[in-house]
């Protein structure tokens, strides 16, 4: 995602919480009714129940399901952001939790147990709709590229290196690549996260094309980078440091640039560039 929809998806999950928090907490005059004058109701599904037997449909749907709507969202935003499951899943609840904590205190709604649940449920819920939309809009994306012929389509980056044992080493033990090579193939295949790259043997890849190729021998490669990123801002000084002390040259220390990224740049054990970033404080 480019950094200007970035920005955008940004803005847009703060609107969202102001949104939330004005529906939940904040409503109009909510200051009039004095602090700590809320209350507490820790019946699991009472209200729920008697909307039930008493067969108030509208707020039943209302307070059920709008409790796990409200929260879809917050869920969906985390899974874009790659954040666990289970971390996802705490978030909702301490969402919810200060919710309910901020309407007592302000005495702005009933501070009910259902609504922790529900609202929990709901971020959980934010995970699996998340990735369907995903699914969805990467199917329709599909259906109309083949309708219009069909693109060239990228298989992957290849990198033709020297010393084919230290490489992959480097990027299966220090870069976390999925690697399988029985040592002898000419051509190595590095899966991660999706994305292919290619080592190719030097000499193989001239004897292929039949020419003689021209490589950096010496310094660092400065025609592309790798770039990876990680959880956070921690986690890009701890790979960076790994793989600085495991065969990698340093190039870039871990910094934070004015853009909100933290980034650092090492070299491979044959000079190519490798970008190891995170936009997560």
């Amino acid at each position: 995602m480019s950094p200007k929809w970035k920005t955008a998806a940004r803005i847009l999950f703060f609107l969202y919480l102001a949104v939330l928090f004005q529906i939940t907490v904040f409503r109009i005059g909510f200051w009039r009714h004095g602090l700590f004058s809320g209350s507490f109701l820790l019946e699991p599904m009472g209200i729920v129940g008697e909307l039930l037997r008493t067969g108030d449909w509208l707020r039943f749907v209302y307070l059920f399901f709008g409790n796990i709507v409200f929260f879809l969202p917050l869920g969906a935003a985390l899974a874009a952001r790659r954040v666990p499951f289970w971390k996802g899943v705490l978030a909702g609840f301490g969402v919810s939790f200060l919710i309910e904590s901020l309407q007592f205190f302000f005495g702005s709604g009933v501070s009910d147990v259902d609504d922790l649940i529900l609202n929990t449920a709901g971020c959980a819920a934010g995970y699996p709709a998340y990735f369907l939309w995903q699914r969805f809009f990467s199917r329709k994306h599909k259906r109309a590229d083949k309708e219009e012929g069909g693109p060239m389509k990228l298989d992957g980056f290849g990198i033709m290196v020297k010393d084919m044992a230290a490489m992959v080493a480097f990027y299966r033990d220090v870069l976390g690549f999925e690697i399988e090579w029985d040592g002898k193939d000419p051509s190595v295949y590095l899966k991660k996260d999706g994305t292919v790259f290619l080592f190719y043997g030097r000499g193989d890849m001239e004897k292929l094309v039949r020419r003689p190729l021209r490589y950096a021998e010496e310094g660092v490669c400065g025609h592309f980078e790798t770039a990876l990123s990680v959880e956070n801002f921690a986690a890009v000084d701890e790979a960076y440091a790994k793989a600085a002390a495991s065969g990698g040259t340093p190039i870039l220390p871990p910094e934070t640039e004015s853009w909100g990224q933290r980034t650092s740049y090492i070299a491979d054990p044959e000079g190519n560039l490798v970008e190891i970033g995170s936009f997560n404080p």
